[in-house]
């Protein structure tokens, strides 16, 4: 065999190899690929939370139902949680989770009708107010902790003689340096202190391009009504940029609390509280 031969082996062989450490790689590095549809409409599900309970590590679909996942294999063990509003979750262990996306990229999911409690309200009373952090500095700023999706800031609303409509979310943007920035509106009860299951019946899902000053998210074609505490949160679901965005603090407010990613523990902020208020009629 002549040397140009041998060489051109070579690089075959070398080629080859490199091929299969990547491929190799990248299956130990762990990135997943999926899509989350309904299981009866067969359309996509967008902005549902994916990520291993309780660990720093999880994303949110996209507005095709797509989403990407990075998942180590130091994680096998641990469990995986796929939720929505509007849904049953799903549930794996994370190396059961790589083995059926491998096989089929594609997660059904099916629909879950809650029956609300019924909640009166009088009619004899129409008042509105402010409840939260009513007064904002700029002395001390906060933002998303990172870029990751999933990744939440909020704060515990009290409310007193309840019940309320929940009518605005309101909060102070310090600097916004995004074209635009898209976020979710979640409000959960409370569990010993801490934020636990929504109260929503549906995604909020808004989309702000003010750059500074008090920004106003109307809520009140969505009948949200709240009769004790609550937690109101900010979530990110959509990647942008690296660019900053911070909102106005208050120094002696009500507890904040921020998740890295989806399916994240709570984790309480401390000597800052999140300049949020919320507007309510009772």
């Amino acid at each position: 065999m002549g040397i140009a031969n041998r060489i051109k082996l070579n690089i075959k062989y070398i080629l080859s190899s490199f091929l299969i450490f990547c491929s190799i790689n990248a299956s130990c590095q762990g990135f997943n690929n999926g899509k989350l549809i309904a299981s009866k409409s067969k359309a996509p599900l967008p902005w549902v939370n994916i990520g291993i309970i309780g660990k720093n590590i999880g994303t949110v679909s996209n507005d095709l139902g797509d989403f990407k996942i990075l998942l180590n294999e130091k994680y096998n063990q641990d469990s995986i949680r796929i939720s929505t509003i509007g849904y049953k979750s799903l549930k794996f262990r994370v190396d059961d989770f790589r083995d059926r996306i491998l096989k089929n990229p594609i997660f059904e999911m099916q629909e879950e009708f809650v029956q609300l409690d019924e909640v009166f309200i009088s009619n004899n009373v129409n008042k509105e107010y402010l409840l939260g952090n009513t007064e904002f500095t700029d002395t001390m700023v906060f933002g998303f902790q990172s870029n990751e999706l999933g990744n939440e800031i909020g704060t515990i609303i009290k409310i007193e003689d309840g019940p309320v409509t929940i009518k605005t979310i309101n909060i102070n943007i310090y600097k916004n340096k995004l074209h635009r920035f898209k976020i979710r509106v979640n409000i959960y009860d409370l569990k010993d202190g801490r934020p636990h299951l929504t109260i929503l019946n549906e995604n909020i899902i808004v989309e702000c391009t003010k750059r500074k000053g008090l920004y106003s998210i109307d809520l009140s074609q969505y009948n949200i009504i709240a009769e004790e505490d609550v937690f109101v949160s900010l979530e990110w679901i959509e990647a942008l940029s690296e660019e900053n965005l911070y909102f106005s603090t208050t120094p002696k407010g009500s507890k904040t609390f921020t998740r890295h990613a989806s399916q994240a523990y709570w984790v309480e902020t401390k000597n800052v509280s999140l300049g949020l208020n919320i507007g309510v009629r009772y």
